[in-house]
């Protein structure tokens, strides 16, 4: 999953800048595009676990980011 390995390489700032915010807005996109349940454990986990380092306003900020892509793309869901 492509998108979910931005979210690690944001989160990690390995080939990125850490950026928790972009992190987080593609683990909720990585979550939209699984193929199958253990896919979609590992990114809501990857999600869920940026909660603990970051402030509220800064994942509403990710939510926001993740539905306006989502929605540009035409591939909001409900996830």
């Amino acid at each position: 999953m492509a998108q979910l390995r931005l979210s690690e390489a944001y989160y990690s700032a390995v080939g990125e800048p850490l950026d928790y915010v972009k992190a987080y807005m593609w683990a909720i996109i990585a979550a939209t595009h699984v193929h199958n349940e253990y896919e979609y454990d590992i990114a809501t986990g990857a999600r869920d676990d940026l909660t603990e380092v970051m402030s509220p306003h800064d994942i509403a900020r990710a939510k926001q980011l993740a539905h306006e892509w989502l929605a540009r793309n035409g591939q909001w869901s409900s996830k």
